[in-house]
């Protein structure tokens, strides 16, 4: 029996054990994953559950902190599990825009049809179905008067996964009947060996400043193919270190100039009060007796909040009228008035929000590495254009709220006056992290994903992105990653 050929993964979340998964058909794979856990317990695998391990420390996720106007920290959350992202928090399916991904496609060489290929053997429609499953979340009351005041604007209802051209519809999300749906979904070959517990430390290289494989905590893995996987974060600081020599022992510059270009989503919310009750989080969370019968309804099969992540309807918006959808609203059952990132609601009167994400921000920002310590600034609003367009997104935010279809669920809109009048300050002191970084190696890799100067060395996942081709990313990662190990297959 002929051995088969080995390559490392660095990182088993989203993009690595996707990639993994396809390159086992011919290679014995071995994935390198920093975290020690293979999974987060069976309760917070509900879709809705997942809210409550983002609301205080605990060993499944880490949070960090990016730098946002007027000094200000704003928290991004780290998986600690394997499976990474899309085990975390990767729950909306997106889709996006057929142009975008053409252009993404184009750029590495890749044709159309392969991508459709790659959906239909991933994704299947319906909460019951093989690979990762995707379903519709439930509507309300609130969220058919969410789309009816839309449709009174112009907008067409559709698939809200699809953003070629603007609709409003449900919100779509990876769940299979009870649990989440996630790339631990999928099916696995036997070539595919995972290692908990094993960040990388170095890249290794020979004399000739070929790559000879990967260093983790202090042992040398050798092979000729290696593929970092490991998130922005992790892909572009692992460049940006020293490689370690294999035959001096000595540690070398790569000139790799990584962690330049990155981006992530800015997001701002909305926040309104109800004058009725709506059956928002906000009020269950505060009954026992509602939170039980939600629950034991969604133990019987009965579509509700717990099937997704508590935003139920969204719409995909052409705010600046060329053509192209560059908005995305989602309508949260919820709502998190002083907001401080995820966490459990500071009131349990009834109300919901309103989130906006700006999809192709023109803001970049750039990692920076010092004393073993990785400092993130995306560079929210460092382009004035990025503020410009967030408040032409609340303007229509708030007209959108005065429509009568929503008029009747309104009593108050938070921070309404401040929005009105101050605006920009409104947006520059409450901004967040949409959690879909991207970027720091997209000029660093050739059609094939490999690395320049430096053979064998391949990056697949969200770093070689130079745009958003959707209003989330998790998809995006999946889909490239597997259209990734295609194309490494066919070499």
């Amino acid at each position: 029996m002929v051995k088969k050929e080995k390559i490392l993964i660095v990182g088993g979340g989203t993009a690595g054990l996707v990639a993994g998964r396809r390159l086992s058909k011919k290679y014995d794979v071995e994935i390198f994953e920093k975290s020690k856990l293979k999974s987060i317990p069976l309760f917070n695998r509900i879709p809705l559950m997942i809210g409550l391990l983002f609301k205080s420390s605990n060993r499944y996720i880490k949070t960090i902190e990016f730098k946002a106007p007027q000094n200000r920290l704003v928290p991004y959350f780290l998986s600690q599990v394997l499976g990474g992202s899309s085990a975390m928090n990767g729950c909306v399916h997106v889709f996006g825009d057929r142009g975008r991904w053409n252009r993404l496609l184009t750029k590495f060489s890749i044709k159309g049809e392969e991508l459709d290929s790659s959906y239909r053997e991933l994704y299947s429609k319906g909460s019951k179905g093989a690979g990762i499953s995707i379903a519709a979340a439930p509507a309300s009351k609130l969220d058919r008067a969410f789309v009816g005041a839309l449709v009174d604007m112009g907008i067409t209802e559709g698939d809200t996964a699809y953003a070629n051209q603007p609709s409003v519809g449900p919100i779509i999300n990876t769940v299979r009947w009870l649990l989440r749906s996630s790339v631990l979904s999928l099916n696995y070959g036997q070539n595919i060996n995972i290692r908990l517990d094993a960040g990388i430390d170095h890249l290794a290289v020979n004399d000739a400043g070929e790559l000879a494989g990967v260093v983790s905590k202090n042992k040398l893995y050798t092979s000729s193919l290696v593929i970092l996987c490991a998130g922005v974060i992790g892909t572009n600081e692992l460049l940006m270190k020293k490689a370690l020599n294999i035959s001096s022992g000595l540690m070398v510059d790569l000139q790799l100039r990584a962690g330049s270009g990155i981006a992530d989503h800015a997001n701002l919310r909305v926040d309104v009060s109800c004058p009725i009750p709506i059956g928002s989080l906000n009020e269950i969370s505060s009954s026992l007796f509602r939170k039980s019968k939600l629950f034991l309804s969604h133990l019987f099969g009965k579509p509700n909040l717990m099937m997704g992540t508590g935003a139920t309807s969204a719409v995909n918006l052409d705010l600046d009228g060329d053509g192209v959808v560059d908005t995305r609203i989602n309508l949260l059952r919820f709502y998190e008035s002083g907001r401080s990132g995820a966490g459990l609601f500071s009131s349990t009167h009834p109300g919901f929000a309103l989130s906006i994400t700006m999809i192709n921000p023109l803001s970049r920002g750039k990692i920076t590495c010092e004393d073993g310590r990785c400092i993130v600034g995306p560079g929210y609003l460092d382009e004035n254009y990025d503020k410009e367009f967030l408040k032409k997104a609340l303007i229509f935010t708030t007209n959108l709220l005065k429509k009568e279809q929503l008029s009747g669920f309104v009593d108050s809109i938070y921070s309404h006056d401040e929005i009105i009048n101050d605006t920009g300050g409104f947006i520059e002191k409450n901004v967040f992290s949409g959690y879909h970084l991207i970027g720091g190696c997209a000029d660093l890799v050739e059609s094939d994903f490999s690395v320049k100067g430096l053979p064998g060395l391949y990056v697949c996942d969200a770093s070689v992105l130079s745009e958003f081709p959707a209003s989330n990313i998790h998809s995006t990662v999946v889909l490239l990653a597997d259209l990734f190990g295609k194309k490494l297959l066919s070499k």
